[in-house]
C-alpha cells in the first residue's frame, strides 16, 4: 500500500507538471478540468461520476501555479475524500448541492474566471478540450498497469460469457451475461453490442434485442476501469463455420494485423489506415471500410478520435489503440498498447482459437471464430 501512495503521489506530480506547462503556454492563471475523462486523469484513475452515461464530471480540477483544489458539492466530497482520491494532496472548496451557482462561486474565491483555461463550457466561453485531451494520449508507467489489468479483466469477461451462452438465448440476456460478468472483476460498462444471425451482416453497431441466437454471435463492449477504457470483440458459431465466413473473418483479421503493425511512433494515423485499406482491396473487399469506421486510440475514451485517411495527428510512445475492421458478418478488434517493441495486445486471449496471418513474411496470429 505504501508503494502505491508514493506511485501515484509521483503520477499527480508529473500530470499537475503537464496542465501548468498548457498554462503557461495558453498564458492563464488557473486550468478547470470538469470532464469525466480529464478529471480521471488527472485524479490518477479516480473517477468522479454517479451516472455512467454522462461527459461531466461530479466534481472539478481547479489547478493553478501552487495550488490545487477539488471542487465538488457536499454529496461528493466525503466520498471522494476517503474513497477515491485518498492518495492524493489538494485543498479542498466545497458547495451546498442546492446552490446551482455553487461551483462558479467557490472557484472565483481563488480565480479568476476570465483567466481560466477550461476543458468545457462550464465557466468559460471558449473551452479548449482539445488542448486537454493531448495531455492524456501518452500514458504514464502507473498507468499502463492499470491498464494491463483492464485489458485481462475484459478479456475474461467476454470469453466467459462466449463459452457459456446457448442458442436460443436471446441478445438482450446475452449482454446482461456480459455485463454482469464484467461488473463482477470491478469494470464499468460504457458500450455493450450483441448481435446473432442476420442481424450481425446488417448492422455494424447492433444494440441488443430480443433475438434469439440460432448458430451466430458477435460480443462487443468496450469498459472502463478506473477511468482507462478498453476495447474488444469476439464471435462464436454454432455447428461448422461457412467459408465464405470464415473468408471474410480471415479478411478482417488481416486488415486488423496490418492495421496494428503500422501503429508505431511518430506515424501519422491517417497513413496507418491507408495502410488498412490497401489490405481490404487487396483482398477483395474494398468497399467493406465505408460501413463503418476503423478504430483509432483509446485511452480515457472508447476513441480518442476517429481515424480518417487524410488525418495528419501522429502515434504517440505508450498510446493505446483500437482498431475494428469489420467485413459484412463479422469484426476483428482488440485493444493494443503502442511500445517500443511494436503493439502489445491488452486483451490477449489465451484459451480463444487463432487464425494465422501472414505479413511481410512474419506470421502474427490472431481470433478465429470459435466454433462451439
Amino acid at each position: 500500500m505504501a508503494f502505491r501512495v508514493v506511485a501515484v503521489s509521483r503520477e499527480f506530480k508529473e500530470k499537475l507538471a503537464k496542465v501548468r506547462a498548457l498554462l503557461n503556454k495558453k498564458r492563464k492563471a488557473a486550468a478547470l478540468i470538469t470532464s469525466q475523462a480529464n478529471f480521471s486523469w488527472l485524479g490518477c484513475g479516480g473517477e468522479a461520476r454517479v451516472a455512467v452515461s454522462t461527459e461531466q464530471a461530479s466534481a472539478a480540477w481547479l489547478v493553478k501555479k501552487d495550488e490545487v483544489y477539488l471542487v465538488a458539492n457536499g454529496i461528493e466530497v466525503p466520498r471522494l475524500q476517503s474513497e477515491v482520491l485518498n492518495a492524493l494532496k489538494f485543498e479542498t472548496l466545497e458547495f451546498d448541492w442546492h446552490n446551482p451557482k455553487g461551483l462558479l462561486e467557490r472557484i472565483q474565491e481563488v480565480a479568476d474566471p476570465k483567466r481560466i483555461l477550461a476543458d468545457r463550457h462550464d465557466c468559460v466561453k471558449s473551452p479548449q478540450s482539445a488542448a486537454f485531451a493531448e495531455l492524456r494520449y501518452s500514458l504514464c508507467s502507473e498507468e499502463v498497469k492499470r491498464f494491463r489489468f483492464l485489458g485481462k479483466a475484459l478479456e475474461a469477461s467476454i470469453a466467459a460469457t462466449a463459452h457459456g451462452i446457448r442458442v436460443g438465448e436471446t441478445e438482450n440476456e446475452i449482454a446482461a451475461q456480459m455485463t454482469a460478468a464484467s461488473i463482477a472483476v470491478g469494470l464499468t460498462p460504457v458500450v455493450v453490442l450483441v448481435a446473432v444471425d442476420e442481424r450481425i451482416r446488417r448492422f455494424r453497431h447492433p444494440l441488443p434485442t430480443n433475438k434469439k441466437l440460432k448458430r451466430h454471435a458477435m460480443l462487443i463492449m468496450c469498459a472502463r476501469y478506473q477511468g482507462l477504457i478498453a476495447s474488444m470483440t469476439r464471435t462464436v458459431y454454432f455447428g461448422d463455420v461457412p467459408p465464405l465466413l470464415r473468408k471474410k473473418h480471415q479478411a478482417a483479421c488481416t486488415v486488423d494485423v496490418t492495421l496494428q503493425q503500422a501503429t508505431r511512433v511518430g506515424v501519422a494515423a491517417g497513413r496507418i489506415l491507408k495502410e488498412g485499406l490497401r489490405v481490404y482491396a487487396d483482398l477483395g473487399f474494398g468497399d467493406e471500410w465505408k460501413a463503418h469506421h476503423q478504430g483509432g486510440p483509446c485511452g480515457y475514451l472508447p476513441r480518442e478520435y476517429i481515424v480518417t485517411p487524410e488525418m495528419k495527428t501522429k502515434v504517440e510512445a505508450s498510446q493505446p489503440f483500437t482498431w475494428n475492421p469489420t467485413v459484412a458478418g463479422t469484426k476483428s478488434e482488440d485493444t493494443v498498447l503502442v511500445t517500443p517493441r511494436g503493439p502489445e495486445v491488452i486483451t490477449k486471449s489465451a484459451d480463444w482459437p487463432k487464425t494465422e496471418v501472414v505479413l511481410d513474411k512474419k506470421r502474427f496470429n490472431r481470433y478465429a471464430i470459435l466454433d462451439r
